[in-house]
């Protein structure tokens, strides 16, 4: 079965807890201590290459801090999958009356956008193909992230932070 397929259908997953825009599940009975070794699996990239690089430095730097490194001729413990994706809203804002000089009224309203950035990330377990933790936050940025690593470095450093779980 496709690692893709197995984290986008519904998973069971027994223990959760949340901090400020971040959930975090895991697989309960799960020991965390015998995985050291991951690869990269397919996920869903980020819309924008240069963030998807950003994200997965980010989560490599975390992997790295919490004992975990890349596979290189051994068959990985784990599989990172990561789905990135933003969610643009708009709603107008107030309705203005403006007379010309005839005295003809004109009604404008403003138009006011927001992104919702979506970042999940799973550790599959490479032999049983089971999702054992996964996180995930959801933040709201302006029309522009002015910058991008710092933001991405932080939502990050906050989805790995109940990793290992205890």
């Amino acid at each position: 079965m496709r690692t893709g397929t197995v984290l986008l259908l519904g998973l069971s997953l027994c223990v959760s807890s949340a901090v400020a825009g971040v959930q975090v599940s895991f697989e309960d009975g799960v020991d965390f201590t015998e995985y050291r070794t991951y690869a990269w699996g397919k996920g869903t990239p980020a819309a924008r290459p240069e963030y998807q690089e950003l994200i997965v430095a980010a989560i490599t730097r975390e992997l790295a801090e919490h004992g975990l490194r890349p596979a290189t001729d051994e068959d990985p413990d784990l599989f990172v999958v990561s789905v990135a994706f933003a969610k643009m809203e708009y709603a107008t804002r107030g309705n203005y009356i403006h007379l010309d000089n005839w005295g003809v009224g004109i009604i404008t309203s403003d138009v006011v956008g927001s992104a919702t950035g979506h970042l999940a990330v799973d550790l599959v377990d490479a032999t049983s193909k089971k999702v054992v933790w996964r996180a995930v936050a959801e933040e709201v940025f302006g029309r522009k992230i002015s910058n991008p690593q710092k933001k991405i470095d932080k939502i990050t450093r906050k989805l790995f932070r109940n990793y290992p779980p205890k």
